[in-house]
């Protein structure tokens, strides 16, 4: 590894947020990092040869209307932000995201024996947030919380679109869909790309938590109460690991009725 890039997306309509992120990188005293942000036509961040910023055209998808606001291209603003990218590995987050002391000694710990990465995820109200997800499973509900340990569940994964981290080659090797915006499921059609091709893990160690509260997370924090009920599956998947279980299609059922026989 020769380094990290931090490729922050943001809108440039106000500054408070990312600052903070940007504050605890800068905490972090990693010997070799950058700040990429991409986002807006202005900025009150002070930049120099490790925070770089990327001036965006907001109005481009603006005259698309996506959950009753104007068009968001994150895609874009990501891809653009990797390609800028100068190190090997890229840690792709949204403004309002910032790290814990420890992440960068937990990191190191960790390694990078890995193509993607996900971290824990805590959400401004203290609660254990998204960043372990099922996408597409046969018994659970998509965007079911997963215990870190459940390796097993890692072909059915989503990965959150607010953080991840990804080794620069593979994700300019499958970018996001820039024929998507935010809202439009668009992480998850990434997901559906990058699960089965690459090498993906996660690493609880490595914290990370949001800055501010936002009215989209009300759904994800009544989810904890999900993950209760469907504790049971996830003991009965450690104790009959998921190369036991065999998955096959029955005649006329399509991808989401898929069956599953000991």
């Amino acid at each position: 590894m020769n380094g990290i890039s931090f490729c922050i997306i943001t809108s440039g309509d106000d500054d408070t947020n990312i600052k903070k992120s940007i504050a605890s990188i800068v905490a972090l005293n990693i010997p070799n990092y950058e700040v990429v942000f991409v986002g807006g036509d202005k900025t009150t961040i002070e930049t120099s040869d490790r925070i770089r910023w990327v001036p965006f055209d907001e109005s481009e998808k603006a005259h698309i209307i996506v959950a009753g606001l104007p068009g968001k291209w994150i895609t874009r603003k990501k891809n653009v932000a990797v390609q800028n990218a100068k190190y090997d590995i890229c840690v792709v987050i949204h403004d309002y995201l910032a790290f814990d002391p420890d992440w960068w000694e937990e990191f190191q710990k960790f390694g990078t024996h890995w193509d993607i990465c996900v971290h824990q995820n805590i959400y401004f109200n203290g609660q254990r947030g998204d960043g372990w997800i099922v996408d597409r499973h046969p018994l659970l509900p998509r965007g079911i919380k997963v215990p870190w340990d459940m390796i097993d569940l890692i072909q059915y994964m989503g990965i959150s679109g607010n953080y991840f981290c990804i080794k620069r080659e593979r994700f300019l090797e499958e970018p996001m869909n820039e024929n998507l915006l935010w809202g439009q499921g668009e992480e998850m059609e990434w997901s559906r790309r990058v699960v089965p091709k690459f090498h993906i893990r996660s690493n609880p160690k490595c914290v990370y938590r949001y800055v501010k509260d936002r009215p989209t997370d009300i759904g994800a924090y009544a989810s904890a109460g999900q993950t209760a009920a469907y504790e049971k599956v996830f003991a009965a998947l450690r104790e009959c690991r998921m190369e036991n279980f065999v998955m096959f299609y029955e005649p006329g059922f399509n991808n989401n009725e898929r069956k599953i026989l000991l």
